[in-house]
């Protein structure tokens, strides 16, 4: 359940977390000098982010890719204008 609050952030609350989950948590917390609300946020911050470069990452092999196979191309804009202006 998410509950927007007055300042744009959202509380989160997830049910039924198994026990050791939490004891995991709870020690990720403490070794970090955290709490476990820090260290969560701090966890599903780093697994968003993760996500993000992974995508980013993706993206740029397939633009190697076709550059590769079809090289670089050429910025087309003078070439449009000049047929415009012959067209009239």
């Amino acid at each position: 359940m998410c509950n927007k609050t007055h300042f744009g952030m959202t509380d989160l609350r997830i049910r039924n977390i198994e026990p050791w989950v939490i004891e995991s948590i709870r020690a990720l917390a403490k070794a970090h000098g955290r709490t476990m609300e820090a260290e969560l946020r701090a966890t599903l911050e780093e697994a968003v982010s993760r996500s993000k470069q992974e995508l980013l990452n993706e993206l740029q092999g397939l633009q190697k890719d076709l550059t590769d196979k079809y090289a670089l191309l050429s910025d087309s804009t003078a070439f449009i204008r000049e047929e415009r202006d012959l067209e009239g």
